[in-house]
């Protein structure tokens, strides 16, 4: 993110440089406590570290084709978070399911790195003025003091003396740089901010930390090593322990194993009359599905018989209506011809259209 941020490809070669380190640590750790570091959480973290280690390297590809912008919204991107995220909550399970021997070795890598994410927050903030970077520090400062009372608690007699003494003194002074700096970004001179992170004074006092943290190190892996023999003398006791209960243990794995035979046998009994069921089941189904099919089609069959006999009756009636229209015509002109001779009209004529039905009706 600092290459990003200031487009210098010195920090891809500081990366290159700590990447196979990181790998060697992990591998090492692994090799302590292999069951650690199993199962599915593993399987994430791994997927996760792939997809970091991709967009870094895309990033650095970037920067070096002057495509910073790019660059950063790879490395400030959700999709980049959230892996950071998969992988931290990994790493964070990886070492909270590690033995207690290890935790030593935890303790001296957290301090080491929360001073690092200390260090980088600071001078991001005054490379890029985006003051988040304060809000990231503020959060792991604490964890910083944290994870130092601890291992003093752990091992008291590993932080005492003349350099325990320098080591306080320098922190003081690189905390006040920082709070500076961070002073000096709010005010709107990140320039000068950035001066004082990256000046001599700062390196100085970042070297005499270093070299306190690490002599603090190197007496926690002491007492790490001697945990270690610890649990391994523990580790002895318990497996002599089981080799007394070995003859034991196999007589309940014999029982255990005709209890699971026996189970077994049940279920597949049970497997067995639910698959007979189930086909049972699927025969009356189709028999169901042809039986609803074969009376579907016999109500449509009925159905279209009806529609023809309506149509018969409709084209009969329509002949019985024309007859009588044919009729009434008849009737009148008898009706003419009789007045024209001076006679009575003989016949009654319709006048409405229920009229003639009527006595179609009736002719019928």
């Amino acid at each position: 993110r600092i290459a990003v941020a200031t487009g210098d490809l010195k920090w891809e070669q500081r990366y290159r440089r700590v990447e196979p380190e990181l790998d060697a640590a992990i591998k090492e750790t692994m090799k302590l406590a292999p069951e650690a570091y199993s199962g599915e959480m593993a399987a994430l973290t791994d997927a996760a570290n792939i997809k970091l280690v991709e967009m870094e390297n895309r990033a650095f590809g970037l920067i070096r084709e002057g495509r910073t912008e790019e660059a950063r919204a790879v490395l400030f991107g959700d999709d980049y978070e959230r892996q950071k995220r998969i992988y931290s909550r990994g790493m964070d399970h990886f070492a909270r399911r590690t033995n207690r021997q290890l935790r030593f070795e935890e303790l001296r890598g957290t301090i080491i790195h929360m001073d690092e994410v200390l260090t980088m927050s600071a001078r991001m903030e005054a490379a890029t003025g985006d003051l988040r970077w304060e809000e990231r520090y503020r959060s792991f400062e604490p964890k910083l003091d944290a994870a130092i009372k601890e291992a003093v608690q752990l091992a008291p007699g590993a932080y005492s003396g003349n350099g325990a003494a320098k080591t306080d003194a320098a922190n003081i002074k690189l905390v006040e740089m920082e709070n500076r700096a961070f002073d000096l970004v709010r005010e709107g001179q990140a320039d000068k901010a950035g001066a004082l992170l990256f000046s001599n004074e700062y390196e100085q006092q970042k070297q005499i930390y270093a070299e306190g943290m690490a002599e603090f190190a190197n007496v926690l892996s002491d007492a790490a090593a001697i945990s270690l023999k610890k649990e391994q003398g523990h580790a002895l006791l318990n497996i002599g322990f089981v080799i007394v209960l070995v003859p034991f243990l196999f007589l309940v794995w014999v029982l255990v194993y005709r209890a699971v035979r026996n189970w077994q046998k049940a279920l597949a009994g049970s497997n067995h009359l639910l698959a007979r069921q189930t086909e049972s089941l699927a025969e009356l189904n189709r028999s169901l599905r042809a039986a609803r099919v074969s009376l579907e089609e016999r109500v449509e069959e009925r159905t279209q018989q009806l529609r023809e006999k309506m149509e018969e009756l409709r084209r009969f009636n329509q002949l019985a209506v024309d007859r009588e229209k044919r009729m009434i015509e008849l009737k009148a002109e008898t009706n003419g011809l009789l007045l024209e001779l001076g006679r009575e009209e003989k016949y009654e004529i319709p006048h409405s259209v229920r009229e003639i039905k009527a006595s179609a009706g009736e002719a019928d």
